[in-house]
C-alpha cells in the first residue's frame, strides 16, 4: 500500500524521475518509501550521488568490455 503522507502511486507517477529515484533508493536499502521520505536532504542527496556515480562506473565498464570484444 501507500505510505502515510506519501505520494499516490499510479502508472503516471512512476514516470516522475524523482519518485523513481526514491523507489530505487528504497529498494537498494531494503526499506519502505517512508524511510526515504524521512531522510535529511543531505542524506538523500548523498545516496543520489552515490547511485549516479555507481551507474556511470558500471556503464563505463560495460562499454569498455564491449569494445574489447570487437
Amino acid at each position: 500500500g501507500n505510505e502515510p503522507g506519501g505520494p499516490s502511486v499510479g502508472r503516471s507517477s512512476i514516470a516522475d524521475p524523482d519518485l523513481r529515484t526514491q523507489y530505487c533508493i528504497a529498494e537498494q536499502l531494503h526499506v519502505r518509501l517512508g524511510v526515504v521520505h524521512s531522510m535529511s536532504v543531505a542524506e538523500y542527496s548523498g545516496w543520489c550521488a552515490y547511485f549516479d556515480r555507481k551507474h556511470r562506473e558500471e556503464k563505463k565498464a560495460m562499454e569498455k568490455a564491449k569494445s574489447k570484444r570487437r
